[in-house]
């Protein structure tokens, strides 16, 4: 019994007059999974017959079962089709017929290493096998300590650029475009110590040191069909250059 509610009339106050009753049951740990509880109460006042509440249904879960699995993947891996780039969690219910099981993934994401290396070049010229004419920047991937994708961007600044050699416009190519066989001759009174050939990407290719004096003869049947070019440098260190295009394989 709850004594001295003493809730007024209805007629004279009517928001007064409402009042609430709240109750909880425990059902006990025996109870089996699924079980349905119904249940409804008699509210007494005074002597007035009792006011019944509407029915409560409450449906005893299965126990369930969680299971916690932690994980360490790299930015950009992919997990049950969706790829990682930050830390998250997924999980995955599923049901018996006497239990449920939650598994729960939880996921770090280890971010991608990025590093930026200023590098200044006086000249035009050579850096790391790499033909640099221009500012550029130079991408490079390697594995860092953590097991995952390290990025190494070299801003490439060229300071100042230098004039082309007094022989430069000695240097020919025949024939041009080729398909295979190549010729290229330079004034007879420059001293040649190195030709190279790059891609249009600036990867060196292959390297030659000239057998004959003014003139030199490549078989290019290795090179897929492209534009190239050729760095010619004399005993001074002045670079000549010249472009040849590639048609078709031989």
């Amino acid at each position: 019994t709850y004594p001295d509610i003493n809730l007024p009339d209805s007629t004279s106050n009517l928001v007064g007059s409402q009042g609430l009753f709240s109750y909880s049951i425990v059902p006990l740990a025996t109870a089996p999974a699924l079980s349905l509880i119904e249940n409804r109460a008699g509210i007494y006042f005074d002597f007035n017959p009792p006011i019944i509440t509407n029915y409560t249904r409450h449906t005893i879960r299965k126990p369930r079962l969680e299971f916690v699995e932690n994980i360490t993947i790299c930015a950009g891996e992919t997990i049950q089709g969706i790829v990682m780039t930050q830390d998250t969690f997924l999980q995955e219910l599923i049901e018996f017929g006497d239990r449920e099981e939650v598994y729960v993934t939880q996921i770090q994401v280890l971010p991608l290493a990025e590093t930026i290396v200023p590098v200044g070049l006086d000249n035009p010229g050579l850096w790391q096998d790499i033909w640099i004419s221009q500012d550029t920047t130079v991408i490079e991937y390697s594995i860092s300590e953590n097991g995952c994708d390290s990025l190494t961007i070299f801003q490439i600044d060229v300071l100042t650029r230098t004039t082309d050699p007094s022989w430069q416009d000695g240097i020919k190519l025949a024939p041009n475009p080729t398909a295979g066989p190549l010729t290229i001759t330079w004034p007879d009174v420059v001293h040649l110590q190195r030709i190279s050939i790059y891609n249009t990407s600036g990867r060196l290719l292959e390297e030659w040191i000239p057998s004959e004096q003014g003139q030199h003869h490549f078989r290019l049947s290795s090179l897929p069909v492209g534009t190239y070019y050729l760095l010619l440098q004399d005993e001074n260190g002045n670079t000549g250059r010249a472009s040849f295009t590639k048609v078709s394989s031989e």
